[in-house]
């Protein structure tokens, strides 16, 4: 039986990106614009949904898991600026594990809570840059987190260099940024850095270099569950890039995608195995979906990708 499959649906499948637990497209207020915008206070916003729906799901009705939303929203209402949301997200984080513990639920979806044993590398913290009392509020907040080992403010850090929001523009410096937050645990910015040295982005410091792709990507993978990267590799041994041409491997890869992404990331697996086995219509969609796999990762993301994803073009741009 020939594969079937359109391509839009394997181009949204690769850029499914982690953000907040609401629709964006409908943000209005002061808040909700900020957890949009925001990498860090989108993450904690997913995280902060997450748990309270694990608690609901294992315990009875009560009022305190009831009422608790309620009193989150009415502590960021008070808020003006980024900061004093991030800490009362943190605040909100702090309750519910409160609530789980009296409860003895334990919570799973806190994901900074999550990194696995020996997936921490040792970062010499003299290596960290100091932040600077006169820098944005935000900024000096964000990088006196990241050098408490909170790598989603590690990855703010990172991104607001690479964009020139709030800093001076500075590519080097996102690098550094990047390289703290994957070596304090962040499957992204690992499985960004991978990707980076992979397809390679001469604009955004990274050449094309193999070893250090296979390196970070590996990591990003097989220890932090970034299920892109997992993709990454999956093409690579299909291709046989990296090292000999593998497809069984790159079957294998792609599946550990479809287990850390979930459903939305099984079109992959599907497809490589049917290419696998020699069938030209899925080796020709596979071929076009991990053309724009690299598109899914953040720093490429483009309006028009978005608009190929929406109009169902087959013309592709090639990676190389």
């Amino acid at each position: 039986m020939r594969f079937k499959a359109t391509l839009s649906t394997l181009l949204l499948a690769s850029s499914v990106a982690m953000g907040a637990s609401f629709d964006c497209s409908t943000a209005r207020t002061f808040v909700e614009t900020s957890v949009c915008n925001n990498e860090l206070l989108s993450a904690l916003d997913q995280q902060l949904y997450d748990s309270y729906m694990e608690i609901l799901n294992r315990t009875d009705f009560s009022p305190d898991t009831a009422g608790f939303y309620k009193s989150h929203y009415a502590r960021l209402t008070t808020c003006t600026d980024v900061v004093c949301l991030i800490s009362r997200y943190q605040d909100s984080l702090r309750d519910l594990k409160r609530i789980a513990t009296e409860k003895q639920v334990p919570l799973t979806s806190l994901s900074m809570d999550r990194v696995p044993d020996g997936a921490e590398e040792h970062f010499d913290p003299d290596l960290i840059p100091e932040a600077s009392i006169h820098e944005d509020p935000e900024v000096y907040s964000l990088k006196t987190q990241c050098a408490a080992k909170n790598y989603l403010a590690c990855d703010s850090v990172s991104l607001y260099y690479r964009h020139g929001n709030k800093v001076e523009k500075d590519i080097t410096a996102s690098l550094v940024w990047g390289e703290i937050s994957c070596a304090f645990g962040s499957p992204k910015a690992c499985g960004l850095i991978g990707a980076g040295y992979y397809y390679g982005a001469p604009e955004l410091g990274f050449r094309r270099d193999n070893v250090l792709a296979f390196r970070y990507l590996k990591r990003a993978c097989d220890l932090l569950h970034d299920e892109r990267a997992c993709d990454v590799i999956g093409q690579a041994y299909m291709e046989g890039r990296i090292l000999r041409k593998q497809p069984q491997k790159a079957i294998a890869y792609h599946r550990k995608s479809c287990e850390y992404g979930k459903e939305k990331r099984c079109t992959f697996a599907e497809i490589a195995t049917e290419c696998s086995k020699y069938d030209p219509s899925a080796c020709f969609l596979y071929r076009q979906a991990t053309n724009h796999l690299r598109l899914s990762f953040d720093y490429l993301q483009t309006k028009d990708f978005e608009e190929l994803v929406a109009s169902d073009l087959r013309p592709t741009p090639a990676v190389d």
